[in-house]
């Protein structure tokens, strides 16, 4: 069926087999199809592969470098809370220990100097 376009011929060989009359009916469908599957140009089928591969492995590579970003990023954020928090911290004790002195009246001026904080900031606590 695949080389006879003689349709008597295949008429009298097939003689109402009802599955040949269903094939040969289709035929044209299928031969396109058949055609479209085996007929290729070397050169773009490889053009065509070549391009998946590279769009394949720039996706890839752009995925790869936004995870990456992202963990920098993630490391960055809590080396930075943790430095800001110790900062906090830090700031918060010397709060403390300025409003101790002062309950214990020792005079703003040594506060200041021994703290590092302004006048302002010890008449606040």
């Amino acid at each position: 069926i695949f080389i006879c376009d003689n349709k008597n011929l295949l008429d009298y060989i097939y003689q109402g087999d009802k599955i040949m009359d269903k094939v040969r009916d289709n035929f044209d469908t299928y031969r396109n199809d058949v055609d479209d599957i085996l007929y290729y140009n070397p050169d773009e089928l490889n053009r065509m592969l070549d391009e998946e591969e590279l769009e394949s492995a720039r996706k890839k590579a752009r995925e790869e470098g936004l995870e990456e970003g992202r963990e920098e990023g993630r490391k960055e954020g809590r080396k930075e809370g943790r430095k800001e928090g110790r900062k906090e911290g830090i700031k918060e004790g010397i709060k403390e220990t300025a409003k101790k002195m002062k309950e214990s009246n020792i005079d703003e001026k040594t506060i200041s100097l021994i703290t590092n904080l302004s006048i302002d900031e010890i008449n606040k606590l």
